[in-house]
């Protein structure tokens, strides 16, 4: 049996890799005047570079277990889209909408903020809140 492990619970990524929620309004925006995004359900975004930081410094302290690590703060998709879009200076309608009206078979939980109070108890420090994270990120796609 392993006993030494360390688990990282995270949710909402975005980052300079692969396709994410921020690259996919940004690329709807471009086709799309109105974007309908799910109002009720509500996450951590996350910046890949911020969570890579933590993650570093976390395993640095030699702890075993399973943690939570976001960026601090919460949102809806909705709210987060909205941010988006004002942040990168795009005229994009976002309109609220229900999970339900999507229609998916997966049905997605309303509430996913995770409590990480003891990753941030470890390290001394709370990540940064994600509307930092996505500025810098939009910055970084501006800047490439």
């Amino acid at each position: 049996m392993i006993e030494d492990y360390l688990i990282i619970r995270t949710s909402w990524l975005f980052g300079a890799s692969g396709s994410n929620f921020v690259t996919t309004m940004l690329s709807l925006g471009q086709e799309r005047d109105t974007i309908d995004v799910v109002d009720d359900q509500r996450g951590s975004p996350t910046f890949t570079r911020h969570l890579a930081d933590g993650l570093l410094k976390l395993s640095a302290t030699n702890e075993t277990g399973t943690f939570n690590m976001t960026n601090s703060g919460d949102c809806t998709w909705y709210k987060f889209a909205r941010e988006i879009f004002s942040l990168s200076g795009d005229d994009v309608e976002v309109r609220p909408i229900s999970s339900e009206s999507l229609g998916r078979p997966a049905k997605r939980p309303a509430n996913s903020v995770l409590d990480c109070e003891e990753s941030y108890r470890l390290l001394g420090y709370s990540l940064p809140p994600w509307q930092t994270g996505l500025n810098e990120f939009l910055s970084e796609l501006a800047s490439s």
